[in-house]
């Protein structure tokens, strides 16, 4: 896993304090990537 997050060509580096704590991060992201109004109000793209 990478330690930096892309933000609209700039690069900011996230720290995370140890190896769980960006594991638990990462797992987590991909839980609610999906889960914002735009993505929970098209029926095409459920």
């Amino acid at each position: 896993m990478s330690n930096t997050a892309l933000r609209v060509g700039k690069e900011k580096a996230i720290i995370f304090i140890s190896y769980a704590h960006e594991k638990f991060y990462y797992d987590k992201l991909k839980e609610v990537m999906y889960q914002d109004v735009y993505h929970n109000t098209n029926p095409f793209l459920s």
